[in-house]
């Protein structure tokens, strides 16, 4: 399976768009098929000779970061079996689509703590006052 056509390329908004949205949209799902994590991408742009997302990571623990397609294509679940896109993910805000996700695995809704503080992303890139030395001062 082809995890990034070009149609599902297309409908993905570039890298930051979503940025300052107080609930983003979910425009595509990957799963692996024999465990629990998921990946919901929320933006993308090509970088280098791959592709990066950021989205909303459900596994060991559920965070919003960034992830790359290769990454996606080479990575086997524990049975060995290659991550997938979800053919029949309905694209919506995340708090949707994190309550449908919740409901269709026999758990509590949505939670609205997740977008309850202005922290909804992780911090984008550092700037030059955020930046600490690799090494003591001397």
């Amino acid at each position: 399976m082809e995890l990034l056509p070009d149609e599902a390329r297309a409908t993905l908004p570039p890298l930051y768009s979503q940025e300052h949205a107080a609930d983003p949209v979910a425009h595509l799902k990957f799963f692996t098929p024999d465990s629990s994590w998921t990946w919901f991408a929320t933006e993308g742009s090509p970088e280098d000779d791959d592709f990066r997302f950021f989205g909303y990571v459900i596994g060991l623990e559920e965070e919003w970061g960034y992830f790359v397609l290769s990454e996606l294509q080479s990575a086997r679940g524990p049975w060995g079996l290659p991550i997938e896109r979800d053919l029949y993910f309905k694209p919506g805000p995340m708090s949707e689509v994190l309550a449908r996700y919740r409901r269709e695995r026999g758990g509590q809704g949505f939670s609205p703590t997740l977008f309850s503080c202005s922290r909804w992303r992780m911090p984008r890139r550092p700037t030059a006052s955020s930046r600490r030395p690799t090494h003591p001062p001397s």
